[in-house]
């Protein structure tokens, strides 16, 4: 019966043991506060998903996760920048953009905001399509490598009447 016990003892040990690991590894992999240069650029890469909140769950693979900053980060960062004197411009590197029209004129709203500050933004497009070319048109100017894609087909929409054909 004592083998039994010190067997969950030490099982309960083992784990309180990991958990404290792995706490004391997740924050000393948090990153601290960056320093930031006189007459630095201010880089944003918009691929990929934009979420509006922090995903408070546990990511399952924590060590090669990503962390994707949040429509309200990327909207603070352009406030920041536009009153900071050391930032001199933005460079926005557009391409794969995975969002709705929405969050995208919100992306154009935070940049026109910072367009109020008379810094410079340039925008680069790899592989774009509608969406990137959207949010980018917004910047002073665009750049785009010889070998890459533009996927530009436009909006459209459709209206079908119906009125004649229910009538029959």
């Amino acid at each position: 019966m004592s083998k039994y016990f010190l067997g969950i003892l030490t099982g309960v040990v083992v784990v309180f043991l990991l958990i404290g690991v792995a706490f004391v590894v997740a924050i000393t992999s948090a990153t601290g506060p960056q320093h930031i240069e006189e007459n630095s650029i201010l880089v944003v890469r918009l691929q990929g998903p934009v979420p509006e909140y922090v995903d408070v769950r546990l990511p399952l693979d924590v060590w090669n996760s990503s962390i994707t900053p949040t429509l309200l980060e990327i909207h603070q960062a352009f406030r920041w920048a536009a009153k900071d004197e050391r930032i001199r411009g933005i460079a926005l590197y557009c391409g794969g953009l995975q969002t709705g029209w929405g969050k995208a004129q919100e992306l154009r709203w935070s940049i026109q905001n910072f367009k109020e500050s008379r810094k410079p933004i340039k925008a680069f497009l790899k592989n774009a399509s509608m969406l990137d070319y959207y949010v980018a048109t917004t910047a002073d100017e665009i750049a785009i490598a010889p070998e890459a894609f533009l996927d530009v087909k436009g909006l459209r929409a459709e209206v079908s009447f119906y009125k004649d054909a229910l009538n029959k």
